[in-house]
């Protein structure tokens, strides 16, 4: 639904900032996925891993939509530098940004396994971690830890929200894992997969190697300025991963031009909602509560008293968050 709101001045309003962070598994391989994202729901941010191209070939990523400018990095210089590619090209992590944020965007930091940028009072932190395999694996994972602790003491004043592929899964015990828990206790983080649970948790998926896993994550210091999160399920996905979501609580000033008198009247318009986008966003927020439905179901013909309590409360909270959400009227 779209939602007319007084724009006769400047005073900061809250709105929704949708961020979404997806794998690529290759540029070619994922940019069928990205250009559904952008078409269905037109996040404003959308964090890149493994795109897998040159320095010359980023332009490609500006090509995908003409509403978003890019910010990025490629893995790929060293190696060509070094003579002749052998083997599948790799890494990579990039931004696309919603032009509509673009007075509110700065870019911070960039470099082969991260990049940073800050959109009015959010610091969005883009990661590809190192995977098993990669040599020396735990003094990099380790570096890269110190290296956004850094960053992170700079920025105290904002809201973090980092989100990509850690590589690993948080739930496990092992090295990698035990630094990355330890690292969000430090930081006083919040799990973003923990505080919105879903059915399924999988975020990398591969059919050939017959494996699943959890790797992709989003960690926030201010979990009360977040209004949901979902692993986002694609009709077409040629990526091994699915993409994640979340929306945060964004505080701006918006100033629209004086064209027409102020009022001071905050109400609904249906005549002027973008339906795809609302029925998708209501399919993603109300699709992890049916499925939660039909496994009780599975288990038993009857639902006990704190079960229908729960079910009807996520539906609530979930028919909150899309009730108040900001749809634009073009993408």
């Amino acid at each position: 639904m779209a939602r007319i709101n007084n724009c006769g001045s400047s005073e900061p309003i809250t709105e929704r900032l949708v961020v979404i962070s997806y794998n690529l598994h290759g540029f070619n391989q994922g940019v069928t996925g990205l250009q559904n994202l952008i078409l269905t729901l037109c996040p404003d941010v959308i964090m890149l891993q493994e795109h897998w191209l040159s320095a010359e070939n980023l332009t490609n990523l500006c090509k995908v939509s003409d509403k978003y400018f890019v910010f990025g990095s490629s893995a790929m210089d060293d190696r060509l530098a070094a003579g002749p590619l052998i083997g599948r090209p790799f890494g990579g992590t990039a931004m696309l940004i919603n032009k509509k944020h673009a007075k509110a965007t700065v870019t911070l930091y960039t470099a082969e396994r991260y990049c940073i940028i800050s959109v009015g009072d959010w610091l969005l932190v883009n990661v590809y971690m190192p995977s098993r395999g990669v040599k020396d694996r735990n003094t990099i994972y380790t570096d890269l830890l110190h290296e956004l602790a850094g960053v992170l003491q700079i920025h105290s004043n904002k809201n973090w929200l980092i989100g990509g592929d850690l590589n690993t899964d948080l739930n496990n015990n092992d090295l990698i894992s035990t630094a990355v828990n330890d690292f969000i206790g430090a930081h006083n983080l919040s799990r973003l997969d923990l505080a919105y649970p879903v059915s399924s948790r999988c975020t990398y998926i591969s059919e050939s190697l017959n494996a699943q896993s959890c790797l992709d994550y989003f960690l926030t210091n201010n979990i009360e300025c977040i209004a949901g999160y979902n692993i986002l399920d694609l009709d077409i996905n040629f990526s091994d991963h699915l993409p994640i979501l979340a929306v945060c609580n964004f505080s701006g000033s918006i100033k629209c031009p004086n064209t027409k008198p102020a009022t001071n009247i905050t109400f609904l318009r249906w005549d002027h909602a973008p339906l795809d986008q609302y029925y998708e966003l209501t399919r993603l927020y109300l699709q992890p509560i049916l499925d939660d439905l039909n496994n009780k179901l599975k288990c038993s013909a009857m639902l006990n008293t704190s079960d229908i309590d729960r079910l009807y409360r996520d539906v609530v909270a979930a028919l909150k968050v899309f009730s108040g959400f900001e749809y634009p009227t073009t993408c």
